[in-house]
Order: C-alpha cells, then sequence, then structure tokens
C-alpha cells in the first residue's frame, strides 16, 4: 500500500537561509539558535492547509491565419497558505506564532508577554512541511514571502490567516518535495526549536 501526505502535517518556519542539514549530514552535538533555528508553527485549522500553483501566462507566436509557431509559458507561481487559532494553550500560556514572524513595534526582538506590542515581519522565512506519515513526500521552500491577517468568526473564533508566496532561489527550486525529518534540538524562553534534516529526495 502507497503511504501519502494526506492527514496533519507538521509546518517549521525559521528565517530565511536557516540551516538545513543534507542527508550525509550529521546533525551538531551542541545546538543553538544559530545551527537549528526551527520553530513548530501550532497544528492548523482542519483542511486550511493548501499548497497552491498557478501556470504562468502563455504566450504564443503566431503567423498569418492565426497559427501558433511557437509557444512559450511563463514560469509558475507558488503559494502556501493555512489558518492557526488564536488560543490560550495548556498552562494559560498564549498561542504565540514562531519568533521569526514577528518584530516588536518600536524595538527589536519580540514581546513574549503581549503579543499586541510585536508586529509582523516584513521580510521572508524558510518553510518545511512534514506530512502526517514522514515518509511521504514533504516540502521545503527556502524563501517566502509572508502576509498575516488577524480575523474572527463565531464558528472558528480569533484566527491568523497566513499566507506565503514560495520564491526560487539561485540553487533551488520555490517548492522542493522529499523527506524531511525534524529533530527536537533544545528549549530556550520556554519556546521549542528544532533541527531539520533533508532525507531521500530532499533539497538542503
Amino acid at each position: 500500500m502507497a503511504t501519502i501526505s494526506w492527514g496533519k502535517p507538521k509546518i517549521f518556519i525559521a528565517p530565511t537561509g536557516a540551516k538545513m542539514y543534507g542527508s550525509a549530514e550529521t546533525l551538531p552535538n551542541a545546538y543553538s539558535a544559530t545551527n537549528t533555528p526551527w520553530q513548530l508553527l501550532s497544528t492548523p485549522v482542519e483542511d486550511s492547509t493548501q499548497l497552491t500553483g498557478t501556470q504562468g501566462d502563455k504566450t504564443e507566436a503566431t503567423i498569418e491565419g492565426g497559427e501558433a509557431e511557437a509557444t512559450k509559458f511563463n514560469a509558475a507561481t507558488f503559494e502556501l497558505a493555512m489558518n492557526v487559532r488564536m488560543a490560550l494553550d495548556e498552562g494559560n500560556v498564549y498561542r504565540f506564532l514562531p519568533d521569526c514572524l514577528y518584530e516588536k513595534i518600536g524595538g527589536t526582538g519580540t514581546d513574549a508577554n503581549n503579543p499586541n506590542h510585536n508586529k509582523f515581519v516584513t521580510t521572508n522565512v524558510a518553510i518545511v512541511v512534514i506530512p502526517e506519515a514522514e515518509d511521504a513526500p514533504g516540502f521545503y521552500c527556502p524563501d517566502a514571502s509572508v502576509s498575516i491577517m488577524e480575523t474572527y468568526t463565531a464558528a472558528d473564533g480569533a484566527m491568523w490567516e497566513i499566507t506565503f508566496g514560495l520564491n526560487a532561489t539561485s540553487t533551488l527550486k520555490a517548492v522542493n518535495f522529499g523527506q524531511y525529518q525534524a529533530t527536537s534540538a533544545f528549549t530556550s524562553n520556554s519556546k521549542n526549536y528544532y533541527a531539520v534534516k533533508a532525507k531521500i529526495g530532499g533539497a538542503a
């Protein structure tokens, strides 16, 4: 029976340029925010996580009579979207998004006690999506722009509507499918950080 990528995904986010370990690399003995900066996004609202691609515009070179003698497509574009509920988690702790999605209003870093003292970043991030069946294909985006809107409905409560615009780099595609593995690395200020490694077919 085939192993496919449906079910509850784990979504890891880090600053652009975050260390992605290759399949032949050994994870470090000592972890830090430099070599293991990935954080786990809270589980999104059911069925809200979606990767969509838009085919690039088609251009035709036509001759008399309207017949095309050459055709080309521009590059496709990709977006990853999901909704995450705002909540008080276990221990009466206010749910935050990963650090790299925030910056403190009028300062640096983030305010861990009051999310309203933070604004959402305008800088880009890196993303890894690992499906519920970890041997199934997940994907890695090395560079993504971010749009976050705060919304509310009576059915779902308060939510962050998050959209990432996925970008290629000079060495990697915008969307790189393969097997990826995340290992819990260390905890700092009650936040968990992970090392992420590309396995079979993954891009690093």
